[in-house]
């Protein structure tokens, strides 16, 4: 599985950042999403649907699978030391209404060119 470390490194040249859907959930749980290799520059809301922020290579905009863990507030996270563990870096928070409002804070996992 490639980092976003492994993409700041690269020598690509012809970066833009695109806007995302992103999927939406009522639990904590792992989402794996089809989006281009790129960095995650945030994940927030526009007019109360959730959107992912990725830098991407323009002339490079073929899918890869993305991993985002969604933990809501009060819930265990197993596995993390800090923010930024080891296998996942902190991107963004959004709320979500479902009898009540949830607040999901988002890691990215990475990606996989698989």
């Amino acid at each position: 599985m490639e980092t976003t470390k492994d993409f700041k490194e690269s020598n690509t040249k012809d970066l833009t950042i695109y806007k995302y859907p992103f999927p939406t959930c009522n639990q904590s749980s792992v989402a794996k999403v089809q989006l281009p290799k790129g960095e995650v520059v945030r994940i927030d809301e526009d007019e109360g649907f959730p959107f992912i922020w990725l830098l991407v290579d323009k002339n490079d905009l073929g899918n890869v699978e993305h991993t985002f863990y969604l933990h809501k507030t009060g819930s265990t996270i197993k596995g993390f030391d800090s923010v930024d563990s080891a296998y996942s870096k902190f991107v963004g928070t959004i709320s979500l209404w479902a009898e009540m409002e949830l607040m999901f804070y988002i890691f990215h996992g990475g990606y996989s060119n698989d």
